[in-house]
């Protein structure tokens, strides 16, 4: 958090600080803040386990999760066009429900060949 802090901006730091609001006041100054400091540690702590940030993290990793896909079905997928083909596809059951044509309905359809590239 501070690696940028040198000893003579700490020294500096000090300085105004002993100026600013004497000599008498720091100690309880630096009691306060390393109190609230504490106080925001352990919230962030509780916060983090709460919503358990880590795991999902881990569990949404879409890199992880293309590659998986990859070893799934064994060929390249091409994320952009599968996402393309599958709002075509739910446009079309979309404007088939409207009017009531299961003609128009082309889900039955294979996906295009440019979904899975390989």
């Amino acid at each position: 958090m501070f690696e940028s802090v040198g000893i003579n901006e700490l020294f500096l730091i000090l300085l105004v600080l002993l100026i600013a609001i004497g000599p008498s006041k720091i100690p309880d100054m630096a009691k306060n803040v390393g109190k609230y400091m504490r106080y925001l540690t352990k919230a962030t702590k509780d916060l983090r386990e709460a919503i358990d940030i880590d795991s999902i993290n881990k569990e949404l990793n879409p890199r992880q999760i293309q590659q998986e896909m990859r070893e799934v079905i064994g060929k390249d997928i091409d994320l952009a066009s599968l996402k393309r083909d599958l709002k075509v596809d739910l446009s079309s059951s979309k404007d088939a429900a409207k009017t009531g044509d299961p003609s128009k309905d082309d889900t039955t359809k294979p996906p295009s060949s440019g979904s899975l590239a390989g």
